[in-house]
């Protein structure tokens, strides 16, 4: 074992000082009414004599931010313990110049977090065994959706858990062939509707040549029926692909899982382009 795990006295080799320190500093500070704030860690059973090496893979493995990693890599070759002692005063300053814990801590919930707030769909957020799904809110959060329904992982005994819970497109639909410079409607087939969903407004969202275009649309059961929009080729390839997707609630910003793709036609570069044979 190292000199910096030799408890709080450097040198020593058991645990009777550092168990008459934290007497002492007890009695000091319930004699003078002081609050006291104190942590110890056991770093031979932590550690156990493993390599830091292996720590590091270990880390790696549960994908620790690399922030973190490069941290404690840095950390373990500079950390040190120092403890004086007042003979006049009686008192006894336990000086330990390590901040790990509470840096580490800080870390590591600001890292997870951020993986949470960063994800915009309900089915990659539940990927994450340290997320969870705030429906009325979609979006995703570290275990901070309140009083709103919540979907956990699936590895998590809940009554919505899984991403069979999220609200999304049903997947399957056939792909959609537009002629280009008609106006067509589209119905989507959606799932996982909660009631609250269905007394808000609906808008369906279309993206193609590399533009969004948002329109009015109305939800019957489970179908969402897009208002006509005109399809349109603006590029010199005989087609283009784009997507539908669905929004929902007043400010349009929370959107069910997944898309409808479709294809627009320029019948003047293919003719045989299924949309320009009808």
């Amino acid at each position: 074992m190292s000199l910096a795990q030799n408890g709080c006295r450097g040198g020593g080799r058991g645990t009777k000082e550092p168990l008459l320190i934290d007497a002492v500093i007890g009695k000091v500070v319930k004699r003078n009414r002081r609050n006291l704030s104190a942590a110890w860690i056991d770093y031979k059973k932590a550690f156990d004599s493993v390599p830091h090496t292996w720590l590091k893979r270990i880390l790696e493995l549960y994908k620790v931010d690399c922030t973190v990693r490069d941290f404690l890599g840095q950390f373990q070759f500079q950390h040190e313990s120092r403890t004086y002692l007042n003979m006049y005063s009686n008192i006894l300053h336990n000086v330990v110049l390590i901040t790990l814990c509470a840096f580490l801590f800080e870390c590591v919930l600001a890292t997870e977090k951020d993986k949470c707030s960063g994800v915009s769909s309900c089915a990659t957020c539940l990927t994450k065994t340290m997320c969870t799904w705030c429906v009325t809110k979609s979006r995703c959060t570290k275990q901070e959706c309140g009083n709103d329904n919540v979907i956990y992982p699936k590895s998590v005994v809940a009554l919505l858990s899984g991403p069979d819970f999220c609200p999304r497109v049903v997947e399957g639909q056939k792909e959609l062939v537009f002629k280009s410079g008609q106006r067509q409607k589209i119905t989507i087939k959606i799932t996982q509707i909660y009631l609250y969903m269905a007394f808000t407004p609906w808008k369906c969202k279309i993206n193609v040549n590399g533009k969004e275009h948002v329109i009015i649309a109305t939800l019957i059961v489970d179908n969402v029926y897009c208002e006509s929009f005109e399809f349109k080729n603006e590029s010199d390839e005989p087609y283009v692909t784009g997507t539908v997707s669905v929004l929902w609630d007043y400010e349009y910003n929370k959107a069910f899982d997944g898309s409808l793709p479709f294809r627009v036609c320029r019948c003047d570069l293919d003719d045989s382009c299924v949309a320009c044979t009808k």
